[in-house]
């Protein structure tokens, strides 16, 4: 098939049956991202809100004093988190991230302590936000035995964003 820019989906979608899409595919500004803007400390055996600032949040959903993403429309939001551990001494504890919604824990990801050089921690996860009350924290927690450094390097990789996918 030859790639036109302005009908390649009716053409495709006629060949195999399936119909047509109702409605354009828009970009919207209704995202938010938040970085690290230095290294953070965080101590041993204790869950830690991450101090993320904001870093492009068109419709100020991002609180900075509560750390805490706060959409005012209502729906799904894919809630994404990548942090850069740096390398923990005992390779039997683990490190892990977590995503809250209203103080609860939707999402958790968990990987042993690297103790051969750092390591990057993320995933992703769809949520029901309400567009009033209901907020979204995200925390990282250590079982290291003692306080952990975790890099911004640079601000490039530790981060958080949150896309609105969908109304309900």
């Amino acid at each position: 098939m030859r790639f036109d820019p302005n009908n390649w989906v009716s053409r495709a979608c006629a060949r195999s049956g399936r119909k047509t899409p109702s409605a354009a595919i828009t970009a919207t500004n209704a995202v938010a991202q938040g970085r690290l803007a230095a290294d953070q400390s965080i101590p041993a055996t204790v869950d830690t809100l991450i101090s993320f600032v904001d870093d492009f949040d068109p419709n100020n959903w991002w609180d900075a004093t509560t750390k805490q993403f706060k959409p005012n429309i209502a729906g799904y939001y894919n809630i994404g988190l990548e942090v850069w551990w740096v390398s923990g001494t005992t390779a039997t504890n683990q490190y892990n991230i977590q995503i809250r919604k209203n103080g609860n824990t939707f999402a958790i990801f968990q990987d042993p302590v690297p103790t051969n050089g750092a390591m990057s921690q993320g995933g992703s996860k769809l949520v029901y936000l309400n567009g009033s009350t209901d907020y979204v924290e995200v925390y990282w927690y250590s079982a290291s035995g003692s306080s952990v450094l975790v890099s911004n390097n640079g601000s490039a990789l530790s981060h958080f964003d949150a896309c609105f996918v969908r109304s309900a």
